[in-house]
């Protein structure tokens, strides 16, 4: 007598499936950590390029590459404002008028009514809609060219601390004002270079290394349709939006829309663009990637929004900041990921 096959009850069914969802979910998580570990070694490979770049540039006499503001922490109050920044040790708002003074490192030595237009290496930027850059010191927002039009307008301090408070204190002993003071103490920094300058500029540098970082994803323009002009023309958005935070966009008019440099620009191999700066007197450039993340030091964690303050996300990214309070919701830190070069900029 032939017996009945019996067949696989709920239970059983419920277990395979649980197995087969967990085998599934392990070979995403490898798949996506796989990924991530390429585009790390190609982000690797493009700091490489643009070192080996550097280092041609210098040898050839053409000079170090100087590092200029980043167009959405620029020195320059439009119309839509200046980019808000904070004094890291008091987390005080330091959002002033137009008329930027850098040079100066300690800002005791300033007149006190001048303070809040004095812009320090030190100081996080604080504009949350920005989450990309959002709580990176001045110092470390930069991108690779000249004084950009709509982004610089500043004046720099001649002189060391010493030398600019003895002049400053004896003009207004004088008779001048505060303002006409520094003024006099100053030169004034203002960008003029449209986005296809910016392209000569980088391609001067690059030389015969453009193709390879084309090759590499890290070397491009906007795609054309990112034609629709965000926050005083400085970057430009495909006119997309979403209600909550996604890589590589900025919060305007309520919706998150992604965003690009105008002009050409170097990217990681996570489309985020690469942060270049002066470094040790210009002895060096410091470059960094934000990694997988896309964000240098805040992530606005599963629900894509930030929900910390500037002081509570100040004070769990940097221990020497006081804060109130240590809410932050889901938010994280973003800066685990970052890599980081410092390249020689110096015969």
């Amino acid at each position: 007598m032939v017996g009945l096959r019996r067949g696989f009850s709920l239970v059983e069914l419920l277990v395979v499936i649980a197995i087969i969802g967990a085998l599934a979910a392990l070979i995403l998580i490898g798949a996506q950590t796989l990924m991530d570990r390429t585009k790390q070694v190609r982000t690797e490979a493009i700091i490489g390029l643009i070192q080996q770049a550097v280092g041609v540039a210098i040898s050839e006499g053409r000079g170090a590459p100087e590092a200029t503001e980043h167009p959405l922490a620029g020195s320059l109050a439009g119309s839509a404002g200046r980019p808000a920044f904070r004094r890291r040790d008091t987390i005080t708002s330091i959002i002033g008028p137009d008329g930027a003074y850098e040079g100066i490192e300690n800002p005791t030595l300033f007149p006190a009514s001048l303070r809040s237009r004095l812009i320090l290496g030190t100081d996080l930027h604080a504009e949350s809609r920005f989450a990309t850059l959002f709580l990176v010191p001045r110092r470390d927002i930069g991108i690779l060219g000249a004084p950009q039009q709509l982004v610089t307008r500043k004046r720099r301090m001649v002189g060391n601390d010493t030398q600019i408070a003895s002049r400053v204190s004896s003009l207004i002993s004088q008779g001048q004002t505060p303002n006409d003071a520094i003024d006099a103490c100053s030169v004034i920094i203002e960008g003029d270079a449209s986005p296809e300058d910016q392209g000569r500029i980088l391609t001067d540098l690059c030389g015969a290394f453009v193709a390879e970082l084309s090759e590499l994803g890290a070397w491009h323009a906007p795609d054309p349709s990112y034609s629709t002009p965000l926050y005083d023309n400085r970057v430009l958005s495909d006119g997309s939006s979403s209600p909550t935070w996604q890589a590589h966009s900025m919060l305007d008019a309520g919706s998150w829309k992604p965003y690009r440099l105008p002009g050409v620009a170097l990217y990681d191999a996570w489309g985020t663009e690469l942060l270049i700066t002066n470094a040790e007197r210009g002895a060096r450039l410091r470059i960094q990637s934000a990694g997988p993340d896309t964000v240098f030091r805040w992530h606005p964690g599963a629900n894509g929004q930030i929900d910390a303050s500037v002081e509570a996300a100040a004070a769990s990214v940097y221990n020497d900041v006081t804060s109130a309070t240590t809410a932050i919701g889901d938010d994280r830190r973003g800066d685990d990921d970052n890599i980081t070069a410092l390249l020689e900029a110096q015969p």
